[in-house]
């Protein structure tokens, strides 16, 4: 994965996956590269087996998100962050991504609920004080 050789060691996951269909780790790294090569619908997928064989892992919930997030599926991003972050609420990253997810919905008020959030797990999260200052500027209509 380092080398940038994506597809191989997509296969080698691929590997793994069929010698032990039950390899949460397996499909869990097989998801992370279908996403950063914007393979989205492959890298759900992958997510979903991870979620179902561990369902207790927040961050299998948060990796399923972003991947519906970059795909435009807003509604089931925000499904998936609410819960991971109900397994694991110190996720501060998933406070600030469902915000994203409202944001982009018209949500402000949720969005900067979820900043807030975010602030109150990293206070210096420069990027969530922004956002949240965009979402009240606009809830007031002065965006």
């Amino acid at each position: 994965m380092r080398n940038g050789q994506d597809e191989k060691a997509i296969a080698a996951f691929s590997e793994a996956i069929q010698y032990d269909p039950a390899n949460y780790s397996a499909y869990t790294n097989r998801g992370g590269l279908y996403l950063s090569l914007g393979r989205f619908d492959e890298a759900i997928g992958d997510f979903t087996a991870a979620i179902r064989l561990q369902p207790e892992q927040g961050r299998s919930y948060s990796n399923r998100a972003r991947a519906n997030r970059r795909k435009g599926d807003h509604q089931a991003a925000i499904a998936d962050y609410t819960k991971a972050i109900e397994l694991d609420p110190n996720l501060g990253a998933a406070f600030f991504y469902r915000g994203e997810s409202h944001f982009a919905l018209g949500e402000y008020q949720q969005a900067i609920a979820d900043y807030s959030a975010a602030l109150k797990i990293n206070k210096k999260d420069r990027q969530a004080k922004q956002r949240r200052k965009q979402a009240q500027a606009l809830l007031k209509g002065g965006g």
